[in-house]
Parts: structure tokens; sequence; C-alpha cells
């Protein structure tokens, strides 16, 4: 029921719904509505349960995403299948400067990979 509200929000610039419990059915169904919101500077989607298939869902509305400055996934479940996919798109973001991954499954060999395709964000916690 957000989803569809937040596409016509297209000049919302912070986002925050951490501890939502969200899983990856909500990533999956917020996906294309985030891809709406080109003023979005904020998104907090920490402590929601999000996996690598909620994961790999959003990494294409990240690519949209050219304002963004800040982005908080932390204490959620991503592993490595979905930060392979999520880094990338967040490398072509390049106004972001901060990147919060903590509290994830990614292994050390995945946060090296999104640390490599992430170099020129100057804050990154993972």
């Amino acid at each position: 029921a957000l989803a569809p509200a937040l596409a016509a929000l297209y000049a919302l610039q912070e986002l925050e719904l951490y501890a939502n419990q969200i899983g990856d059915s909500g990533a999956c169904a917020l996906a294309p509505a985030l891809a709406a919101l080109s003023a979005l500077q904020e998104l907090h989607l920490n402590s929601n349960q999000i996996g690598d298939a909620g994961a790999s869902a959003l990494a294409p509305a990240m690519t949209a995403l050219v304002a963004l400055k800040f982005i908080d996934l932390t204490s959620n479940q991503i592993g490595d299948e979905g930060i392979a996919v999520l880094a990338p798109a967040l490398a072509t973001i390049t106004s972001l400067r901060g990147l919060y991954l903590e509290d994830n499954r990614i292994s050390v060999a995945g946060k090296f990979q999104a640390h490599d395709a992430c170099y020129h964000i100057p804050h990154r916690s993972m």
C-alpha cells in the first residue's frame, strides 16, 4: 500500500523506513516506487530483514536515485549474492557520500567486492 503512494512524492528528500520488517517481498514492491524519487537524498532501510532477493530488486532502482547521498542498509540479511548485484548499482551514484551495510550476512570476500565497487564513497561501513 505504501509503494504506490511513494511514486507521487517525487520531491521527497528523505525516506526513513527502518525497523518495519519489510523483508524481501516488501523490498521488491518498494523498488519501482523508489526509482521515481529522483530528489531522494537519504534512504534508511535498516533493520528490515531484507535479504539477497530484496537487495537484488532494489539495485535497478538505485541507479535512478541521482541525488542520493546516504543509504543505510544495516542490520538486514543481505549476503554475498545480494551485494554482488547491489554494489555495482551503488557505484553508479556519484552523489553518494555514505553507505552503511554493517550487521548483514556479507562475507569478507563480499565486503571487499562492495568496497572495490564503491571506492568513490567517502564514508563506507561494512
